[in-house]
């Protein structure tokens, strides 16, 4: 791949900036070949408008900013680039705002005293988040992501000319090499199979769920195969970057909020509500404390 090298770019953000539990979240759920993640950094493959690359991130503490090498066969594109990682690892969120906003709520409070700083983990696209979101559907994260591999090493999408040995080596699927490569024993059951196939169909017709605002970019994912309110909240929090998506009746969320008893989907929603208009990082603190 004969590329435009960034090296050591300087993307801020406004302190304070969790990246280590931030970096643990990848970890456990890096798909190999497409993502590397190491005690320090991160680092993933991208398709981006015809461009491809690979960027590594590193955390720059006393300068407020993460350190990105960007790696891409289209000199224009790097800034579209920088906007992914910008968005991915949400380097535009005000804490200051989001803690005093959900800082005085005692379910909430000794988390955000423990992590300031927390950020939602983006997905790197919107495709990608549907298909993830698909394997992980009543599975492990390990599970899903042994499944995921296996998926990525099917469609064997190389990233050519890395020359780098920690550095990513394959892409995630677009739609249209999804649909040329079998499905059959991976580990996908014949639903979710017939149900990514579905979906990488309509994205490979141009179809797009982000819409202008929340409510209705969470009814367009819906309309998807294998996609319920649950599933469309995480894709919006993790990959259209919507800070009030909640996923409502997610078990660890109950589970989080047991005192003793769980409440019920009705009365998280209704407690949630003084929580907007920052529900995705209220989710993410709750299931912080689940460890």
């Amino acid at each position: 791949m004969s590329d435009t090298v960034l090296r050591e770019l300087l993307l801020h953000y406004d302190p304070p900036y969790a990246w280590d539990t931030l970096l643990a979240f990848y970890r456990q759920r890096a798909i190999a070949g497409v993502e590397r993640v190491s005690d320090t950094s991160y680092a993933r493959s991208f398709q981006l408008a015809g461009a491809q690359g690979w960027f590594r991130l590193s955390h720059a503490p006393e300068q407020h900013a993460l350190r990105a090498d960007i790696h891409c066969n289209d000199p224009e594109q790097v800034p579209n680039v920088v906007a992914l990682i910008r968005r991915q690892f949400d380097l535009d969120a005000n804490p200051a705002l989001i803690h005093a906003a959900l800082a005085t709520h005692p379910p909430l409070r000794n988390a955000v005293k423990q992590v300031p700083g927390l950020r939602v983990p983006g997905i790197a696209g919107e495709f990608e988040a549907l298909i993830r979101a698909i394997a992980g559907q009543q599975v492990s994260v390990a599970a899903a992501r042994t499944l995921l591999q296996r998926l990525c090493e099917r469609c064997a999408c190389a990233l050519p000319g890395v020359t780098d040995a920690l550095a990513p080596t394959l892409l995630f699927p677009s739609p249209e090499a999804l649909l040329r490569t079998p499905l059959d024993g991976l580990g996908f059951t014949g639903k979710r199979s017939l149900w990514m196939r579905s979906i990488a169909e309509r994205y490979e017709q141009g179809f797009s769920a982000r819409l202008d605002n929340l409510d209705a970019s969470v009814t367009r994912l819906q309309e998807l195969p294998g996609i319920g309110s649950w599933s469309a909240h995480y894709i919006a929090m993790r990959a259209f970057g919507e800070a009030d998506a909640f996923p409502t009746a997610d078990l660890g969320l109950l589970n989080a909020l047991r005192n003793p008893e769980r409440p019920s989907a009705r009365e998280l929603q209704q407690l949630a509500q003084a929580w907007r208009p920052w529900r995705a990082y209220a989710a993410l603190y709750l299931w912080h404390t689940l460890g």
